[in-house]
C-alpha cells in the first residue's frame, strides 16, 4: 500500500503535470494515458535514475521546445537528453549529468596514487564526473597547455598543479607573474624561474626562444645560442 501511495503521489505531482506540459508539443491528444508514454521512476532525482518518455512517429515537434517545458516542470538541472528518433519505438532519455568534484585534494590516498603514476608527459589536472583523470599531452605534436577561466575560476592553482608535478620529474620551470600576486609559491624553489619585472620577463622569453631552437635542431648562429644548458629536461 505504501508502494501505492508513492506511485499515486508521483503521478499527481510529477507525471500529470508533465503530460498537461508536453502532450501539445509532442502532437499528443489532452486524453492519452500519460502513463502509457511517461517512464518516471520515484528516484528520478538520483545520479543515476533515468527518466524515459516514448515520442510519437511523426517527430514534427521542436527539441528544444520540449527539453525545456521537461526541465522546467521536474526542476531538473544538470541533465542530458538522449533522442533516439528511430526504431519501432522513439523516445528520449533523460539523465542527471554527474558533477565532477569540487576538489581533489592531494593529501587523499587515491590522488596521492593516481598522480604518483602518471607519466611525466601527462600531468593530471584533475578528475572527472567517473572519477577518471584528466590529465595534459605533452607527447603530442603541439605540447601546449592553456588554461582559460574567469577570475577565481582555479587557473593559478591549475597551473601550479601542473608545474608541481612537472618539478617532480626533473623538469625547469619558468613562471612569468606579470601580476606579481599569482604565483608567491615559486619564490626560492629549485628548478624555478620566478620574474615578475617586465625586463626579467623579456630576458627569460628570448632565452626560452633560443633553447627552443637549440633542441629541435633549428639554425641559430653563436651570439644567440644560450651560455647554459638546463641540467634537466622541460622547462
Amino acid at each position: 500500500m505504501a508502494l501505492t501511495r508513492e506511485r499515486r503521489e508521483l503521478m499527481r505531482e510529477w507525471v500529470v503535470p508533465l503530460h498537461d506540459a508536453i502532450h501539445r508539443p509532442l502532437g499528443l491528444a489532452e486524453q492519452s494515458d500519460p502513463r502509457r508514454y511517461l517512464h518516471i521512476p520515484k528516484n528520478f532525482y538520483d545520479d543515476d535514475a533515468e527518466i524515459r518518455i516514448d515520442l510519437p512517429h511523426h517527430l514534427g515537434f521542436s527539441r528544444d521546445v520540449v527539453a525545456d517545458l521537461i526541465t522546467q516542470k521536474l526542476a531538473l538541472e544538470g541533465v542530458t537528453f538522449d533522442w533516439h528518433p528511430e526504431g519501432s519505438k522513439p523516445n528520449v532519455r533523460v539523465k542527471k549529468t554527474r558533477k565532477p568534484p569540487a576538489k581533489a585534494l592531494f593529501k587523499d590516498p587515491t590522488v596521492r596514487e593516481l598522480v604518483a603514476k602518471a607519466p611525466e608527459s601527462a600531468p593530471i589536472i584533475g578528475l572527472d564526473s567517473a572519477g577518471r583523470i584528466v590529465s595534459g599531452d605533452l607527447d603530442a605534436d603541439s605540447p601546449h597547455i592553456l588554461v582559460n577561466a574567469s577570475t577565481g575560476g582555479g587557473k593559478s592553482a591549475t597551473l601550479r598543479c601542473i608545474a608541481c608535478q612537472m618539478l617532480h620529474h626533473g623538469s625547469l620551470v619558468y613562471v612569468l607573474d606579470t601580476k606579481r600576486i599569482s604565483h608567491p609559491w615559486a619564490h626560492g624553489i629549485d628548478g624555478v624561474t620566478y620574474c615578475r619585472d617586465i625586463a626579467d620577463i623579456h630576458d627569460q622569453l628570448i632565452e626560452l626562444g633560443q633553447l627552443g631552437r637549440l633542441r629541435t635542431g633549428s639554425p641559430t648562429n653563436s651570439a644567440s645560442t644560450p651560455t647554459r644548458k638546463p641540467s634537466a629536461p622541460g622547462c
